[in-house]
């Protein structure tokens, strides 16, 4: 699994890393430590659904 840090922040699927392009409108989720905090993108909803069922 990519994340985002690693693959290019908003970029890129957070889950499978396919390349996000253009001003579409993909999913996203956010994810928080208590210490840091996360927006996660996600090139479809089955990649968002795979991502949280992991």
């Amino acid at each position: 699994m990519a994340s985002p840090a690693d693959s290019g922040g908003f970029e890129t699927c957070a889950h499978c890393g396919a390349r996000l392009s253009g001003s579409a409108w993909f999913p996203a989720t956010t994810r928080g430590d208590g210490e840091s905090f996360a927006v996660l993108s996600f090139c479809d909803g089955d990649c968002l659904t795979a991502w949280r069922e992991r």
